[in-house]
């Protein structure tokens, strides 16, 4: 029979530590957003369901209030808007420009020019 070893048993502190890191990547890498730091809620960001819609919504704002030039939004618009956009405000780059590109495979947005957007 081989020795047992001796495992440490980890304490509630150590459990909880692990999972804020765990929850702290997911937000930074743009796949969880915070609905209530204080009660301390997440929510999965989805194409369709969350981050799409406000996505487009930024787009449609900003071609129906005429803030810029006629045609479509640029890119660099969108992602400012969406920085300042809460729960969004943390969502990446690359985070944002993948849904872009799957709004835009669903037909929801087209491109106009080089990295500008109008929704349907």
């Amino acid at each position: 029979m081989p020795p047992q070893r001796n495992v440490a048993t980890p304490n509630r502190q150590h459990i909880s530590s692990v999972f804020q890191h765990g929850i702290g990547s997911l937000v930074k890498e743009g796949l969880l957003i915070v609905k209530d730091v204080e009660r301390d809620m997440y929510e999965v960001v989805r194409d369709e369901l969350n981050l799409g819609p406000v996505l487009m919504r930024i787009i449609r704002e900003a071609t129906d209030n005429r803030i810029l030039k006629p045609g479509g939004v640029q890119l660099d618009y969108i992602l400012d808007m969406l920085s300042i956009t809460e729960p969004f405000h943390k969502i990446p780059r690359q985070v944002a420009m993948k849904t872009l590109r799957w709004l835009e495979s669903n037909s929801d947005i087209y491109q106009i020019g080089l990295r500008e957007y109008k929704c349907l």
